[in-house]
């Protein structure tokens, strides 16, 4: 297969980086992996928005190239699961939560 004039490589493949509920927290990884450099995308698990649910049973995927798949990974392991970002605004009430408490 080619790709562009060149041969594809494992490095060309688009891996599951992580799974999560909601489609905002989902977003919101994404946009924090492309704030380092990390080019995402986000496969919506919701039918195209006729079935909402199915992003919550299923998880949303964020997905990343292979060859970015063990930074990435570290990113999101480093301080519980959250990416080094820019502080959230203060209008965000849940991420500002998140950072002060975490999950739990």
């Amino acid at each position: 297969m080619k790709l562009r004039g060149r041969r594809a490589s494992t490095d060309d493949a688009v891996v599951e980086l992580t799974r999560v509920a909601f489609i905002g927290e989902a977003i919101a990884i994404k946009q924090d992996l492309e704030r380092v450099g990390i080019h995402a995308a986000v496969f919506q698990s919701d039918a195209g928005g006729w079935a909402p649910h199915y992003g919550i049973e299923q998880g949303n995927r964020v997905m990343v190239l292979a060859k970015d798949l063990a930074h990435a990974q570290q990113l999101l392991s480093d301080d519980g699961g959250q990416l080094p970002v820019e502080e959230p605004p203060s209008s965000d009430p849940v991420r500002k939560h998140l950072r002060t408490h975490g999950d739990a």
